[in-house]
């Protein structure tokens, strides 16, 4: 305020975080930091060919593959999410980006007297690279 600035803020919260989590994004993650193949492989086999139904009655619907998510309560689940979203505060170019667990917040400081359009702008590519 002393510098007559104001800042722009955005709260994200991934909600369900352990069920965001991209299958092929993080196992190219895994890869990435160094999981030797075999290990990237493992967790391939246990990530991939995953499928799920619907059964009311005697209904059934038609069966979906699961290509997001990581088991919930397994010990690994939260190793694997902290992997998926290293890299995120990396993500945005004109704004900063803070996090805690699932939720985080990307702000922006400019000055009063300038245009917001470009400030709307920042935030809005920043946002699409989250």
């Amino acid at each position: 305020m002393d510098q007559k600035s104001v800042t722009a803020l955005i709260l994200l919260d991934l909600s369900k975080a352990f069920d965001s989590v991209h299958h092929p994004t993080l196992l190219n993650k895994l890869r990435h930091i160094g999981a030797s193949p075999e290990v990237a492989k493992w967790f391939e086999s246990c990530l991939t060919g995953i499928s799920q139904f619907v059964r009311i009655g005697t209904s059934v619907s038609s069966s979906l593959d699961i290509t997001h998510g990581v088991p919930q309560g397994a010990i690994l689940s939260p190793l694997l999410f902290s992997i998926y979203v290293n890299e995120l505060p990396l993500a945005p170019h004109h704004s900063s980006l803070n996090s805690y667990v699932d939720d985080s917040k990307m702000f922006l400081s400019f000055r009063v007297k300038d245009d917001a359009t470009d400030t709307k702008e920042y935030l809005q590519e920043d946002l699409s690279r989250v």
